[in-house]
């Protein structure tokens, strides 16, 4: 219904920003209309697989073949499609290893997908090979290019601009520099997660349940290895 609101031509190509199952569900639907689906070259690798990660209590099943990439992205890629250039971004090792960023140069705008969440908390996907060093490293390269205009649109929440994402940037490495103390210091995780150490970005994560989930996520990253 969305799509028909933005007029009656047909949808040619779903760029997906990484693997996890609320970006690409509705792959083989748009595929079956004609869609070309793009994807990291491990998207397919980390869909296909079935895993459970008690750390989250999460389960997750293989995708089904038809939502996986006819296209598959192994670096700096650029397309033109109605006639405006778009670049497509590999950021390795992030929100997961799957990660893509899209820049539309013409309209001084960037998709960060999950490396960016604006009203909730990062969630680092490990078992993917993300880690905070890449989501870092992938937001200091969008720091590098955004001017005070580009518009940074995250994978959930609103469209902001370069100071919000300075602003996300701090927050990631504040809380991780007090999970780090707090880990030298002897804390369990549980203790960890009850210190408050995300509570002065509460708000800005959707409430104080939120800021538990950033610090277990950066606690996660400090004591596990990425799995791929």
């Amino acid at each position: 219904a969305t799509l028909r609101q933005l007029g009656e031509k047909p949808v040619r190509w779903v760029i997906n920003t990484h693997y996890h199952d609320d970006h690409i569900a509705g792959n083989a639907a748009l595929r079956a209309i004609g869609a070309v689906l793009v994807g990291h070259a491990n998207l397919a690798r980390e869909a296909r697989k079935a895993l459970t990660v008690k750390e989250w209590d999460w389960h997750r099943k293989p995708a089904d073949e038809a939502s996986l990439p006819q296209v598959e992205i192994h670096g700096r890629t650029d397309f033109v499609l109605g006639g405006h250039r778009i670049e497509i971004t590999v950021a390795p090792r992030a929100h997961t290893d799957t990660d893509l960023m899209i820049w539309f140069p013409d309209a001084n705008t960037v998709h960060m997908g999950d490396i960016l969440e604006v009203g909730g908390p990062l969630f680092i996907d490990q078992w993917a090979g993300g880690s905070l060093e890449g989501v870092l490293a992938a937001i200091d390269s969008v720091l590098a290019r955004a001017d005070a205009e580009t518009r940074i649109i995250p994978g959930h929440g609103k469209v902001v601009r370069k100071p919000e994402l300075e602003a996300y940037r701090h927050m990631l490495v504040d809380v991780s520099t007090k999970v780090d103390a707090a880990i030298a210091a002897g804390l369990s995780a549980q203790e960890i997660v009850d210190a408050g150490l995300a509570a002065p970005y509460e708000e800005a994560v959707g409430g104080p349940v939120a800021g538990k989930r950033l610090v277990y996520t950066i606690y996660l990253d400090r004591t596990l290895e990425p799995k791929s």
